[in-house]
């Protein structure tokens, strides 16, 4: 009975675990080769877990920017507080190939500093 139990419990540890990297989009949802450079002030940031949201207005247009995972950005030196709300940007970004209001960055000017997410 013991077996079983632990055989079981194996089984769905191991499904909780694919089914949260089969959910992961990694970087091939995004496509490269049409990176652009949006620059325009910060008017609301998520800081939440997997990936804050940057809302950014660019010439009267929103962008909501996918970051990269909190540690990632902490790693690279930017901190939270570097992106309140009013602060001027300039970010480059990858659009999703699928989804046309999902943005990847892949870099981050704030503050006349240039923050790679992906170098």
């Amino acid at each position: 009975m013991r077996i079983i139990a632990i055989t079981l419990a194996a089984a769905f540890s191991c499904a909780a675990i694919s089914g949260a990297a089969w959910a992961h989009h990694g970087w091939t949802s995004y496509d490269a080769s049409k990176q652009t450079k949006i620059t325009g002030t910060i008017t609301a940031l998520k800081w939440e877990m997997p990936h804050p949201l940057l809302s950014v207005d660019s010439k009267g247009k929103k962008y909501d920017l996918q970051l990269p995972h909190i540690q990632r950005i902490i790693d690279r030196g930017l901190a939270r507080e570097a992106l309140s709300n009013g602060k001027t940007v300039m970010v480059e970004a990858q659009p999703h190939k699928e989804k046309a209001d999902d943005w990847q960055v892949v870099a981050i000017t704030v503050d006349n500093y240039e923050y790679s997410m992906t170098r």
